[in-house]
């Protein structure tokens, strides 16, 4: 009577299925696809990271040499300044003799 009432069953329900079989195959390699697409994109990411790390790296370095550039430029005219007012006080200095004389 088993047998009887399993027979009257859909082939799905028994398991016995050829579909059922072959989708879950199908889906077994959609899922190592799906998993290896994953995978490049986390080594893409990675490489990205990896290349932005680079470019974080050169701007600083360039921001550094920047600043130094600046800082000497700014030496520079502080020095020309002082040098101005040297020249200022020495044509004084010498108005002074000039005018003592």
């Amino acid at each position: 009577m088993a047998k009887r009432l399993q027979s009257l069953l859909p082939d799905a329900a028994r398991g016995d299925d050829p579909r059922i079989a072959q989708l879950q195959a199908q889906m077994q390699q959609m899922k190592q696809a799906g998993l290896q697409q994953i995978q490049a994109l986390k080594d893409q990411l990675d490489q990205s990271g990896q290349a932005l790390a680079q470019a974080n790296a050169a701007a600083a370095d360039t921001q550094v040499r920047l600043d130094a550039e600046r800082a000497d430029q700014q030496m520079t005219a502080r020095k020309l300044e002082i040098d101005a007012f040297r020249a200022e006080t020495e044509r004084m200095k010498a108005l002074r003799e000039i005018g003592a004389s």
